[in-house]
């Protein structure tokens, strides 16, 4: 085969840079046209990846969502790598978007090619700067620039070409839309519908090997076309596995598989029928419903397709089956809540050996109407509002504080206007409140310059609980002085008695106390709040996530069951049967009646002014503290904070017997080191120990979980294998829930656990804690 010369490399990105796709260029005021594909992307994230890592990590910078062609226009190009990130139903990308707006709630990615489907893997694809399309062909170039800094663009465009089977005389442009138009491909259509599966299926060694899987893609189109097989036909999708993993070089099969689609005829009559159902309110009753789903699912791989059923009508009192062919919605004596609903039948994509390779999922939505009208909101005043935001001067660095009045924003034709409130403002530094009198304030001091378009929203609720929302656009922060970070004192203050609620939880071994917390004022001083004082309404704000939900001797954990219990209680802020006691503040510390001290070991104040402490109770007990609107039961995709390469810390808790009052506790903090598939580990805090391991990452396709599964395999190990889940973000740190695994089969108690990738933040917390001895 004819190398590709960097000379026709670089003419290839020249003629990209003119404008290769429809997208126009980056000249002008007319803005950029960014397109995203293997079919187009609908809905998928389009984002600057600044660390150039291919993952959508939470500062990367979010440009906005592609439509129906796989477009989005930006205003211009950003100077670090162009991403797309595709979203799907209950991903874990999917809740990261629903954090950044929640107006995003039901949003995921559908690929054209399958219009009446979600896209069944969450992926990025990159793109270099020089490219206006987003596909897995501009990946492979990504990748190979990531890899090895050292490699100009043109020269990796030169070797992806010739793994792609370009000449000398005809250099394939890999900067094309070969979906459509003029650079319209069959076989590199196919290629990259290839590449997605592949990728999909080979998450930890795709992008070492990224150009020998392109070359192997590249030689099974080149076989389907020869055997006179359909490459237009979307459905055949073969997927490319290593089976060397561990290997420097691909050893590729190829499997046969043609992918698992949903029959638009059924889905579209599903849907019909749900859409011309009378208005389904809240207070009344429901007739029920039953939907034909046979033949939703079609692949030729499998002879029978099972359909699995999720959905989110709890508490509506609606209840969902799937009874033979019927999807059955069950009459309702009275429907008892209102929101928009979603019901989800996936289905598994099996290849021709009967290999599960990916879910398929379709959406039907439900709309529950409250009884009453929602406000509504008067255009010409929100008109008026926008142009006075307009107007504002804002720079990064600079000190802000603006007012505004949205007491005229809405009517309520049937009712009454009752609560105002405010969120969501997307500019780090800024926070936003409302004064119970409809004026919202918004001040702080922006962190950083951000373009025209960041958005704060504003709600009323009415007096039959019908809400209404405005989003309002924030004009451009001008760039400016970084402020000093700030250094809040560390100890107990009179503000953090603000009658927050709360959720507060213990790092003792074999110990997961977890409930319902807040602090709080009344007439005769401070109280520390936590659960219920023996609740006789069966409302029990505290429980623990080391209890073993089995009666016999054996061990049946299930942590998220127990916290997602907590999650679905009333708010504890009026809950009239709090456990609390009398506290006294002194120097930063707190004292109870008990002579207990409270001691802050660390303290991480939020933007919207809300606390996640870790407090050192009597010595040896340590707390964490979160008045974040975080549920119990969240549960947070691990693969954001173990992969290849990675370094964190984390700490340990012994004790001679299960916590109790008397039990005396003792702290160690190791180090973690990661590489492909395996881990080192030593202890920091004392030192003295070492052992390797295997990692890996699975993911619950029930639940959408991902679980961390570390196994020792050192000589000084003790041979368990060892569970993490991530569950909530805390700052420096993040709190995991662990339980391990004996080479017998026992299980141990699930527990909480600290974590950080900052060594500092770890050892700062040590330094007050009583350490294992040596």
């Amino acid at each position: 085969m004819n190398k590709v010369s960097l000379l026709a490399a670089s003419v290839a990105i020249a003629l990209t840079g003119c404008g290769g796709s429809d997208g126009g260029s980056n000249g002008g005021n007319s803005g950029v046209v960014i397109t995203g594909f293997d079919g187009y992307f609908k809905n998928a994230v389009v984002f600057e990846d600044l660390n150039n890592n291919g993952q959508w990590d939470t500062n990367d910078t979010f440009l906005g969502l592609t439509d129906e062609k796989g477009q989005l226009k930006i205003k211009a190009k950003p100077e670090s790598t162009l991403a797309l990130q595709t979203i799907t139903p209950n991903g874990a990308k999917q809740k990261q978007l629903i954090a950044l707006d929640p107006t995003y709630a039901g949003t995921y990615t559908v690929d054209m090619d399958h219009p009446s489907q979600a896209m069944a893997h969450e992926l990025v694809f990159r793109a270099p700067n020089s490219s206006n399309v987003i596909s897995p062909i501009t990946d492979l170039v990504a990748i190979e620039m990531a890899n090895d800094s050292a490699l100009t663009e043109e020269e990796a465009v030169a070797k992806v070409n010739q793994a792609l089977g370009g000449t000398e005389e005809a250099p394939i442009d890999l900067y094309s839309d070969f979906v459509s138009g003029v650079d319209k491909s069959a076989e590199l259509h196919k290629t990259a519908q290839i590449l997605t599966e592949s990728k999909a299926q080979n998450p930890a060694n795709y992008e070492k090997k990224a150009t020998e899987f392109a070359q192997a893609a590249d030689q099974e189109v080149d076989r389907l076309v020869e055997s006179g097989a359909d490459i237009n036909d979307p459905n055949l999708r073969p997927v490319i596995t290593d089976s060397t993993p561990e290997s420097e070089n691909l050893a590729p099969e190829t499997v046969v598989n043609n992918k698992l689609v949903v029959n638009e005829d059924v889905e579209e009559a599903a849907e019909d029928k749900l859409e011309n159902l009378p208005e389904i309110v809240k207070g009344a009753g429901f007739d029920g419903v039953e939907l034909n789903i046979e033949g939703l699912f079609k692949d030729k791989d499998q002879n029978l397709v099972t359909p699995k059923l999720s959905h989110n009508l709890g508490g509506t009192g609606i209840d969902v089956r799937i009874e033979g062919n019927q999807l059955i919605l069950l009459p309702a004596a009275e429907v008892t809540k209102a929101g928009e609903f979603e019901i989800i039948l996936t289905a598994e994509d099996k290849d021709s050996a009967g290999k599960a390779l990916s879910t398929v999922s379709t959406v039907f939505e439900l709309d529950i109407e409250t009884a009453n009208q929602a406000p509504i909101v008067i255009e010409e005043e929100q008109k008026r509002l926008q142009s006075i935001v307009d107007g504002w001067q804002l720079q990064q660095g600079e000190a802000f504080e603006q007012t505004l009045d949205i007491s005229g924003l809405f009517k309520d034709e049937d009712g009454q206007l009752e609560e105002y409130s405010a969120e969501s403002i997307s500019i780090d530094g800024l926070s936003i409140d409302e004064n119970d009198n409809a004026i919202i304030t918004i001040e702080g001091t922006p962190e950083k310059a951000y373009a025209a378009g960041q958005t704060f929203i504003v709600n009323v609720e009415d007096n039959e609980d019908g809400k209404t929302r405005v989003t309002f656009k924030l004009p451009e922060v001008k760039e400016g002085a970084t402020p000093p970070p700030v250094v809040p004192t560390l100890g107990f203050t009179i503000d953090h008695f603000n009658g927050k609620a709360a959720k507060m939880g213990s790092f003792a071994r074999n110990d997961g106390e977890i409930g319902h917390a807040i602090l709080m004022k009344d007439t005769e001083g401070l109280l520390w709040c936590w659960g219920s004082n023996d609740d006789e309404q069966g409302e029990e704000y505290s429980a623990n996530i080391s209890d073993n939900l089995s009666n016999s001797w054996e061990s049946e954990y299930d942590p998220y069951a127990i916290l997602a219990k907590l999650d679905k209680l009333p708010n504890y802020a009026a809950y009239q049967n709090k456990d609390c006691w009398d506290v006294e503040l002194k120097d930063g510390k707190l004292y109870d009646d008990e002579g207990s001290e409270y001691e802050m070991l660390y303290q991480n104040k939020t933007t919207q002014g809300e606390y996640q402490i870790l407090v050192k109770i009597d010595g040896d007990e340590l707390f964490w503290f979160d008045s974040t609107d975080a549920p119990f039961a969240q549960a947070l995709p691990v693969s954001e904070k173990v992969a290849n390469g990675k370094v964190e810390f984390d700490m340990t808790v012994e004790s001679e017997t299960v916590a109790q009052d008397e039990t005396e506790l003792f702290y160690a903090a190791g180090k973690f080191e990661y590489a492909n598939g395996v881990y080192e580990y030593e202890s920091i805090k004392p030192e003295g120990f070492y052992t390797p391991g295997n990692w890996t990452i699975s993911l619950d396709s029930e639940t959408n979980r991902e679980t961390l599964i570390l196994e020792e395999t050192g000589s000084e190990s003790d041979y368990k294998t060892r569970h993490r889940n991530v569950n909530r973000e805390f700052g420096d740190f993040y709190i995991g829930i662990n339980s391990s695994v004996e080479q017998n089969g026992w299980v141990s108690a699930p527990e909480f656990g600290l974590y950080s990738h900052s060594q500092e933040a770890i050892e700062k917390v040590m330094e007050s804690l009583p350490l294992i001895e040596d």
